[in-house]
This record gives structure tokens, sequence and C-alpha cells, in this order.
């Protein structure tokens, strides 16, 4: 800039060529340039000329370099009135002034002029005489603190409302307190429209569900800000049903959503009618942006109302505006929630009540589990003690227990068990360890007690899991006393019994994980849009308190249902009983799917999700391949869950992004310089197994990569072990197992891969892994199944993530998806329509989950039939529209959801008795049927499908996870 300066043609400015300057303006000119923060000094009396030095010439924008050197309203532009007033004070008296807060706009930050405020200090200047030629000013930017303030109190009017002593005791009140808290901040809010929903309105109706049924037909105007008499949307019903109405689709998308919908001149989405300029309001400019807001409600489906909202044309709609909105209208939602809901407290003791049975059954599960199981603290006492793990050690109290007495413990194994014993408690590693020794039994007060059968061999398997400061030790017991032929065949036995066992565990898991997630689901609907109307009404802390438990037995639902799938897996790799199963798939579309899981987690933690294709994944001509889907789509779950949990709390920009690369030799590294693992042991070649086709081998590359909190290198060496997190302090910080990434590796390793991770404390965390897979190449022109499907060309580089729908609408949008669309299966989504005619019944008999399924069945608009067996399912049948009859003269019926495990009949032998009607002519044509079951096994799934299900969906499910399979089959 200096240079700048000493090259300025100065012959053109009011005081000359620099060489001409004098000595005293030299040093002041030279003062000011030194200085980092925005200076300039004005010389002269009546028309003072400007110099100025960079900090300062950036906010003067565009007008520089004019501004130097001539008259300091060239700078100063529009404010130079305001501002010479200043200065000729200080001029004429010798006296500093400051100014406070100023309004200056300046062109900066993409706008033609951002709102603006600046501080100055303004002193004379003095010659070697003692004469004032000029005055020296200090500018200070003030713009946060000014608008922070301002909005401030925006907010806090906002929270008055939802004050219990302050609150509106009715809607009308309510609106006119809503219309002052944006009368009263007229620089960001030019104008305002509030539209409330009709008092009748009713979208409860089961059977059908259409568009009149979700929305009103016209919303009724309760008032306006800045917009006058004559304006198209000042008119006392707004008819959202007018497709004319450029404003009708994002009004529409609001109330549909709930979410709030921005209206931008930069991409085109704000309609001319909203360009206007409100004199007083917004500095006067042309409105440039505006937002559809809705206010969720919590006594019916559908917002309260709807607020047309013009924002500050002086200013982005960015985070920090967003999130000064947000605030407002949460407050909004507290207000009238306390006018409109009624209590719920019932339905929540209901859910705990819930919670308490299912610990009672678990409890009873572990107490005739068919091994020993206790939990000892650090110091070997035990905390936790199955009976199977006392009948073992042939005593009766956890006192007599080894190490603690050894009484029942052969005396030649005693040192050793102690020694045993005494590493394990010690020891603050995750590893596991196994010794055995030998027991007293039975009892030698037995009068048929012999020699030969006094001592029966105990295996103990032992392993440490973290838990807060220290480790908790965990030991479990089995009897290996019989010969090899015996031991043989109760390994069999222990094995099946564990499966069956894990089975039962996993079933009477997940049948009521399944009633907790879906009534969770209903609540928190219902607080969005079910409770009926009525004059009581919850305080805010009441209304926080029920809506923070709803949330909690989400995410523990959620967290439970997550550790029963680590468990099984677990259980598949400990008994080498986990295969993996290729099939031919597309590997994009695999990913796609993993990050759509996500959506509604990723848009709550306002995360922004990525997908990348490298160009290697095009250069070696990828497309089809044999994978095993499952195992594949099970680590990028695992992978991505840690990488949302990680980077929900993160500063800054939040983002998870998943790169998919190829190559025809193992990679070496990620896009990060992720250091692959080594291996835990050889493994074999599962693509050379014939099912994997005779396509040429490639290898799949997957980096997940996200801006969380990162971690470092200690904590990295701990990754990827059983029960293991980064620290002690993970688990109580962000919960889970311990087990996603040891899962991970092993599946990663299955299938001819590895698995790592690279990260650096404070910028984020990147795990990739690879695995070996086979280009798909059909043995006949028969078998092609590329050519029966469209083209689905798949561009390189950072792909754009299609925006979450709401429940209600998913399943027909994720439906009408183009396959063809460029954008990989985040593209444009066809207009969507709501199922109008889907008759399903529900066969299960456990009547919470039935009630429960049901009823947010009938939500989504469904007509719901019940059974409780399989014999009701097969009467039902002859009653419908699928038995050999008169049509019009039975029920109409669209699929059937069929649990497998019920009294009477069950589900499996129903399936058998329907297809069997079906081959023999009683039934008109194919019945489709979807297994809903808490056996989550393969090998189960696959014994269902052929035994005659279409599809089958685990415990716990969401019903908008369970409808798009419903719509596939019909």
């Amino acid at each position: 800039y200096i240079k700048f300066l000493r090259n300025y043609d100065w012959t053109k400015t009011v005081i000359g060529p620099m060489e001409g300057w004098s000595l005293i303006v030299r040093q002041y000119v030279f003062f000011i340039m030194s200085n980092p923060e925005a200076r300039a000094i004005f010389l002269g009396h009546d028309d003072p000329t400007l110099i100025y030095n960079e900090a300062c010439g950036i906010l003067i924008g565009d007008l520089h370099p004019r501004a130097l050197g001539v008259s300091g309203s060239v700078g100063a532009s529009h404010s130079w009135e305001y501002k010479y007033k200043g200065i000729k004070k200080t001029l004429r008296t010798g006296i500093p002034d400051r100014d406070y807060d100023h309004y200056h706009p300046v062109a900066r930050n993409g706008l033609e002029l951002e709102e603006a405020y600046f501080s100055w200090n303004t002193m004379p200047l003095m010659d070697d005489r003692g004469c004032i030629f000029g005055v020296l000013k200090e500018f200070y930017d003030t713009s946060s603190k000014v608008i922070s303030h301002r909005r401030d109190k925006t907010r806090h009017m906002a929270e008055q409302m939802a004050d219990p002593m302050t609150q509106a005791d009715n809607m009308e009140t309510f609106w006119a307190q809503v219309l002052d808290v944006f009368d009263l901040n007229p620089q960001d809010f030019p104008f305002c429209a509030i539209y409330s929903s009709p008092e009748d309105l009713d979208s409860r109706n089961t059977g059908t569900s259409t568009l009149q049924d979700t929305m009103p037909s016209s919303l009724k105007l309760e008032g306006t800000v800045g917009l006058k008499k004559g304006h198209s949307l000042v008119t006392e019903f707004l008819d959202v049903m007018n497709m004319d109405n450029p404003l009708m689709k994002p009004f529409r998308a609001a109330w549909i959503s709930s979410k709030p919908v921005p209206l931008m001149s930069k991409d085109g989405t704000l309609p001319e009618l909203l360009r206007v300029r409100i004199e007083g309001r917004g500095h006067g400019a042309t409105c440039n942006s505006a937002v559809i807001y809705p206010i969720r409600r919590v006594d019916c489906p559908g917002p309260v109302g709807i607020l047309l909202l013009g924002l500050n044309p002086q200013r982005h709609f960015d985070g920090p505006f967003r999130s000064f909105l947000s605030s407002i209208f949460d407050q909004f939602v507290k207000a009238a929630a306390a006018i409109l809901v009624p209590e719920e407290h019932g339905k929540l003791l209901e859910e705990r009540e819930k919670a308490k049975e299912q610990e009672r059954i678990f409890g009873k599960l572990a107490e005739h589990a068919p091994v020993g199981i206790a939990v000892f603290g650090p110091t070997g006492s035990p905390q936790f003690v199955n009976p199977t793990y006392l009948a073992l050690s042939n005593v009766t109290h956890q006192e007599d227990l080894p190490p603690r007495s050894m009484e029942m413990v052969h005396p030649n194994d005693r040192e050793q068990l102690r020694e045993d014993f005494a590493i394990f408690l010690s020891s603050e590693q995750t590893k596991f360890r196994n010794f055995q020794y030998r027991v007293q039994y039975p009892p030698p007060q037995a009068a048929d007690a012999s020699p030969s059968s006094q001592w029966r061999t105990i295996l103990a398997y032992a392993w440490s899991e973290p838990e807060g400061d220290g480790y908790l030790k965990w030991v479990s017991l089995t009897d290996i006393t019989s010969n090899e032929k015996a031991r043989i065949e109760d390994a069999l036995e222990i094995r099946q019994q564990s499966e069956n066992f894990i089975d039962m565990t996993c079933h009477e898991m997940r049948n009521p994980l399944s009633a907790i997630i879906q009534s969770a689901d209903g609540i928190i609907t219902s607080f969005d849009s079910n409770f009926s109307a009525s004059p009581e009404m919850l305080s805010d802390d009441a209304q926080s308190s029920i809506l923070d438990s709803v949330q909690t037995i989400m995410l523990c639902a959620q967290h439970q249902k997550r550790i029963v799938d680590d468990i099984l897996t677990l259980s598949k790799l400990e008994g080498n009983l986990l295969q993996i199963s290729p099939e031919c798939y597309r590997p994009v579309l695999l990913v796609e799917k993993a990050i759509q899981m996500y959506e509604a987690e990723l848009a709550d933690a306002k995360i922004t999700p990525k997908l990348e294709i490298k160009d290697s994944y095009h250069t070696i001509g990828i497309d089809f391949v044999m994978v095993d889907t499952s195992r594949l789509l099970q680590i990028l779950i695992n992978l991505l869950t840690n990488a949302i949990k990680f980077t929900r709390r993160a500063d800054g920009a939040k983002e998870v992004s998943v790169v998919l690369g190829a190559s025809k030799t193992p990679p070496s590294a990620g896009t990060c310089n992720v250091s692959f693992i080594p291996p835990r042991g050889p493994r074999p070649d599962i693509v050379s197994q014939p099912e994997w086709g005779k396509g040429e081998d490639v290898y799949l590359q997957f980096d997940v990569c996200d801006t969380g909190e990162g971690l470092t290198p200690e904590q990295m060496k701990s990754l990827f072990m059983r029960f293991s997190q980064a620290t002690a302090k993970t688990y109580s910080k962000y919960g889970g197992s311990g087990l996603g990434l040891f899962i991970s590796r092993e599946l990663t390793e299955l299938q001819g891969g590895r698995i790592g991770v690279h990260s650096v404390a404070g910028q984020g965390s990147t795990f990739a892994f690879y695995i070996k897979v086979r280009k798909y190449r059909p043995d006949c022109l028969e078998e092609d199944l590329v050519s029966d499907i469209p083209n689905h060309e798949v561009p390189s580089g950072v792909q754009p993530v299609k925006d979450s729908v709401s429940a209600s609408l998913a399943y027909t949008e994720a439906a009408a998806r183009d396959i063809s669309s460029t954008t990989i299966g985040f593209g444009n989504l066809t207009t969507p329509t709501l199922p109008t005619d889907l008759h399903i019944l529900l066969v299960e008999d456990n009547l919470i989950n039935q009630k429960v399924t049901a009823v947010q069945l009938r939500k989504m608009g469904c007509t719901v039939h019940v059974a409780n067996h399989g014999i009701d399912c097969l009467k039902f049948l002859e009653k419908s529209s699928f038995f050999r009859t008169e049509p019009d003269m039975n029920t109409p019926l669209s699929v059937i959801l069929l649990d497998l495990e019920m009294p009477v009949m069950n589900g499996l032998t129903c399936v058998r008795r329907i297809r069997e009607m079906q081959q023999t002519g009683e039934l008109v044509e194919h019945v489709p049927v979807i297994a809903c079951t808490g056996n989550a096994r393969r090998e189960q799934t696959v014994h269902a499908i052929e035994t005659g299900m279409d599809d089958v969906v685990t415990k716990p499910f969401r019903i908008n996870e369970l409808l798009p399979k419903c719509y596939d089959l019909i």
C-alpha cells in the first residue's frame, strides 16, 4: 500500500505532489500508514482534504483511490455532512471529540451496501507553531455489537411471550404480540404478514390421505407490518390452492415440512411482488430476500400459523441470522403450546413403565443364561453374579467366590488361580484371558460322592471394559469336564444354546424397542401435530421436560438397537458363523442409501453431507460389482454414526463426506494420508469362490471424513480394539459400546481389505477402508442385469445431497426418484403425492406393538386391520379382495405385515398356507406379505424369504422405513 501511495499521481490532487508536502504532514501520514487500524487525516479548514491508510481504504470500498487527496466529502459520501460537523468543531475548539455507533453502510461481503456502524475519535493536528491545520480520525467497526444488541432486544420480547407471567391467554393476543416483536425491529424485518390456520382444521383422518387432509384450503390473515392495503398479500384469506400465486408452492412446502423456506433474489426464488421498498424499514432499501416460517403447533397436524418475513436487505441471511430467527420461533412455539397443548404426562409415565418392564425381562434372561457371568470391581469384589456362576463355582454366597475363597478349588490349582486372577484384576488392558481350574463337585458331604466325580474342570473367560476412571472386569465360566467326544457335543450344545439365547435376547429386545421407538415418534409427532386442544396449559418447564424426556427415550432406544446389532455380529464373528455372501449391486447406490439413512440426524445437527466420486472410480470402469451389500453397509453405518456423533458438537463448519474410489491393486493410503492398520491374521481370498463370478478383481475404497473434534495420536492407538474407545471419557460424553470400529475392522478384513484412520485434534478425522470385489460379468446375455436397468451415469467430484422430506412424503419421493438423473441419487425429486388407497392387515400377537404400529400407520393415511395370529390372518383373507368370490363383496387389502413368533399359528406356517391357497386357486392373485420380526440373523431372514415372504423388516423399525417396502410390492 505504501508503494501504491508513492507511485500515486498526487499532481491531480488538492495537496499536490508528495515532494511539496511539509515535514509535519509527512510525519502524520507516516504515523497513520504504520497503524494497522483504520486511520485518516483531514487537512485544511474550509474543505478538508482526505488521506487514509490501507485499513481505512477497505472501509471506503469502491471510492478508493478516488477519495485520496481530494475533499473528504468524496470518501464520506452521504454521511459527510454529519462527519464534517464534528471535524469543524475540533478544528474550531482544538478539543478532541468522540462519536459512537454511527450508521455508515459499506460496500463489502458481496453486498451493494452492507449495514455497518462505526465509532470514531477526532483529534486536532498541530504544526510546530501550535496552529491547528487538520484532524486525525480513528475509526472502530462496531457493527457486530450494535446488531447483536438490537437482536437481543427482539429475542427478549419473544422470550417474554413464553414467560408464564406475561404470556397471552388466547390466540388473538398471541398474534398481536408476534406482530409487536417484528414491528419493533424495522431494520431486520422490512415487512411481515401473519397467516393462521382455521380453528376447525382436522387432519387426523384415516383410510385416505390427500393434500386437503393435510393442509387447509385457505389461511386467515392475522395482521401485517410494513405492507399497505392494496398489496396482493393483504387480504383477509389467502387461497393456498391457487396455483397461479408464486408463493403457494413454498407455502405448501413450509406447511408439510414444518421448516422455514427461504426466498432469495440471487437464486430466483423471490417473487417480484416481494421486491418492495418500505419507507422507514429495512434502511429504505429494496427487499432482496424473505423467508416463509411456520410456527409448529402441538395440538393437531400442521403449523399453528405461517409467517412471511421480509429480511434485512443490507445483511446476508447467514448462520447467525438463521439462528436468531430460530430462537425467536422456538419461543413462539412455547407460547402457542401454553395455550393449545393438553397435559400428556400419562403417556410418558406409561413409557417409563414399559422401560421398567423391559429391564425386568432382561434381568430374567440373564438369570437363566446357560453360562456363568460375573462382573468384578478393580479390588476383586463381585458387583454382579448370575446363579449359573455360583452353581459352577459350587458356592451359595458371593463372598465365597474365588479368588477370595479357595475352599472349593482343587489344592493343586489354587496358587495358579490366585496368580491368574491377580494379573487380570491389576491389568488395565482390554485384551481377553483364559484360565482353567478344578472345582469340587458334588459337595463332599454327599453320600454318593465318588472319587471320579468329585472335580469338575472350569474354563474361565475374562476380559476388561473401561468404566469411568477404571475398568470393569468380566468373567464367564463354562464347564469342560466331559471327555473329548462329550466335550465336542457340549461345545456344540453350548453354541446352540448361546445362539438361541442371543436370538431370544435380540427378539425380546427388538419387540419392545420397536414399540418404544414408534411410541416416541408418535409423541414427538403429537407435540408437532397430534395433541387435542384443551383449556389446560403446560408450564414452560413442563413442556421442556416432556420434550427432553421423549428425546431421551428415542436416543436410548436407538443406542440399544445399535448395541443389539453389534452383539449379534460379534457373536457370529466369535463363532466363525459370519459368511460373506456376494450379490450384484452398484456401490454408489449403496453409499447413497447409507447417507439417506441419516438425513434426519444430519439435518438436526446442521451437518452438511457430501458424496465425492474419485476419477479412479470411472477410470477402471466400475458399474455393477459382486459385493456383500449388508456387510459393506454395516461398515458405512458404523463410520457415519461416529462421524455424526463427533461432528455434532464441533465449532465452525460441520461437514461429513464420503469419498468413493477404486483401484486394481490394494490402496496404500486414503485421501488424507490414512495409514491402514495391519490385519489381525491371514484371511482366505473370498472372491475366488464360484459365487463371485468371473469378473475382474478390483478394490473399492471408502473414506468417511468429518470436521469434528479430531483425535490425538495417543487416542488413535486404542481404536479398532474390542470394547475400546478413544479415551475413558468418550463413553460418558458420547456413549457407545466400543464395538463398532472393532466389528468394522473384522468385516473389512473378511472382505479382503483393511481399515485405518488419520486425524488431527481439533480439525476432524478421516476413517478409510477398502474391500476386494469383482466386477459383475454375466455368463450369458439373459443374465445381463445392466441391460434391464436404466443407465445411471455417475459424475465425478462432490455431489449434492438431497434435502430431507417429511415422513409422510419420504417413501413416495424415494419410489419416484429418477434413476437416470445425473445427480447421484440425490437429484431433483418428482412432485410428491400422498397415498390414497393403502389397506394393511397387521398380524402381531404383542398387543402393545400391534396398537402402536396400527396408530402410526393410520396417521400416515393407511387403513389398518389387525389380527393376533396366523389363523386370524387366514380367516381375514377369506373375506378379502384376494379371495375367490365377487370382488365388490370383499374387504380391500393391499399388503400383509406378518410377525413370525406368534401363538396358535406362527408367521412361517401362515405364509406357507397362503402360498398353498394361491396354488390351489383359492386366492385369485399373489398376496404381498412382509415379515416384521425381531429375528435379525441373515439365515433367519433368508429362511423367511424361502418360505414365502416377499420381504423382511427387522424390528425395531420406523414407519417411514416400512412404507416404501409396501409400495414396492404393490
